[in-house]
Formats: C-alpha cells, sequence, structure tokens
C-alpha cells in the first residue's frame, strides 16, 4: 500500500497542462508542488513510499511501476517478497504454484523455441552459443572465460585467501556446468512466473524483452549468489540454481555485478 498521501511533483512541459487542469496553483516550468497521490498520471515517473503486503517493509518504487504490479491485485511486494506474491497469482489463476506445471505453457514455450532457434532451450541454438563465444572474446580474449589467465589467477588468489587451493579449474568448470543444467531445468518456470520488475532497482523491464538481445538494458537471469562465489565458498549447486537464487536485471547491471555476490553487489 502506499504509505503518503501527498508528494512533491516538478512542473516540466509533459505535465505543465495535466496540473493546471486539475487546478494546481504554479507558474512555470521549474516550480515544485503538492500533488495529493489521488492526482498522479499512471505514467507518472516519481517515487512513492509502499508498505509491503508480505513483509512490510518501506521501499520506494516508481509510481507507474506500483501501478503496473498491482492492477491485476491489489498487494503490493518488495522485490524480496515478489516471489511470494508470484506464485500467489499463479495459483489464483490456474491453481497450481507454477506456469510451467500448466502443461500447455510448457509445450507452447517449447514450440516457441523451435521456431525461433532450432530447439527446445536457445542454449541449443548456434547462433545464440556463437555470440556467447564472441562476447567472451570481446570481454576476455578466450571463448570461455576460465581459459582467461586474469581468471585463472583470481581464482587462485581467492582459494589462497580461503585457505582451500586447487592446482587446476577442473572442479570449477565442472561446476559452473551443473549449475547451467540445473538453471536450465527451472529456468522457464523462473521466466513465465517474473513480475516484470528489475530485481535491482525495481524498473518495470518486461518490455524491455522486444529489444534486441545483446542491448543493455534486455533483461538477463542473474544468480543473486554468483557462481564464481559459490564455487569458492562450497556451496551447493542446487542452491545456487534454485529460483530462490535468481532473479531478473538488465544486461548492463548484470555485467557490472560480475562475480559479487547480491550483498556484495549492492553494497559497493
Amino acid at each position: 500500500m502506499i504509505v503518503d498521501e501527498i508528494v512533491e511533483i516538478k512542473i516540466a512541459p509533459s505535465n505543465f497542462k495535466y496540473y493546471k487542469d486539475r487546478a494546481y496553483i504554479f507558474n512555470k516550468c521549474g516550480d515544485i508542488i503538492n500533488v495529493s497521490i489521488a492526482d498522479l498520471s499512471s505514467g507518472s515517473k516519481v517515487r512513492i513510499r509502499c508498505k509491503c503486503y508480505y513483509c512490510y517493509s518501506i521501499t520506494t518504487p516508481i509510481y507507474v511501476n506500483y501501478i503496473q504490479q498491482t492492477k491485476n491485485i491489489d498487494k503490493y511486494a518488495c522485490s524480496k517478497c515478489s516471489h511470494i506474491k508470484r506464485v500467489e497469482t499463479v495459483r489464483q489463476t490456474y491453481g497450481v504454484d507454477y506456469t510451467l506445471q500448466v502443461a500447455t505453457y510448457k509445450k507452447d514455450r517449447e514450440i516457441t523455441n523451435m521456431q525461433k532457434y532450432g530447439s527446445i532451450s536457445p542454449f541449443g541454438s548456434y547462433e545464440i552459443r556463437n555470440k556467447i563465444k564472441k562476447t567472451n572474446l570481446e570481454k576476455w580474449g578466450v571463448e570461455n572465460i576460465f581459459q582467461s589467465e586474469d581468471i585463472k589467477d583470481l581464482i587462485k588468489q581467492k582459494n589462497i585467501e580461503n585457505g582451500n587451493w586447487i592446482d587446476d579449474l577442473s572442479g570449477l568448470n565442472s561446476y559452473r556446468r551443473r549449475i547451467k543444467t540445473l538453471t536450465n531445468k527451472v529456468k522457464l518456470e523462473f521466466i513465465n512466473n517474473w513480475d516484470g520488475y528489475d530485481y535491482y532497482d525495481n524498473e518495470y523491464i518486461k518490455e524491455n524483452l522486444k529489444l534486441d538481445r545483446n542491448n543493455r538494458l534486455y533483461p538477463t537471469i542473474d544468480h543473486k549468489i554468483s557462481i564464481f562465489s559459490g564455487f569458492l565458498k562450497k556451496i551447493d549447486p542446487v542452491k545456487i540454481s534454485s529460483i530462490d537464487n535468481l532473479c531478473m536485471t538488465k544486461r548492463y547491471i548484470n555485467s557490472s555485478k560480475n562475480k559479487k555476490t547480491e550483498s556484495e553487489f549492492k553494497t559497493s
């Protein structure tokens, strides 16, 4: 629910007439006025204070994002509780906890992937695999990042610090492959139940799926506890690849987070 009844709005050419028509008093663009929440336009990008229905924490989403999230079920959920609302919404709509439990959803997704990529998973596409290799070559100079000497040195340093130095990367490569396999098994379920919001900045980004996949604003899946961190801390791959450890964020934020855990990234 929205906590405040009044918010401050800066007058601009885009909202000048809107608030004049509602009898708000101001002289020019740049003026700051107090506006009732009830008078905000549905597309307003002002930040408002909201209380999470589930954990009662106070967050400050953009108003238009709040409207998008509560238009079907009038319960606001913060980013940490969004998965609870997703399950509740799917349960009310379909009678199951996840849309992938609805047989037609899984089949339709596989058909779409076959038409688009020639396989039931995007990662079965030769083109997608080549794009990944190209990105790694541009960023690291190798097709697989674990062939990078910089990555090897960093892993060595971290393992020495943690007292568990290994002589090669076979363990890390195997760990990463295992997590990729497990993540792919829950990926469609996770995406189908995603509420459309960026986990880290709470911006509504579902429409960004229409962008080119290489666009910096394109939504990507991130592991809150990174694969790299999970390997160093010897966390079970099942936990790293679980839906609770997955989130959606824009490509550039995912790249910025890189090997950091969720807590490390938020405090950096």
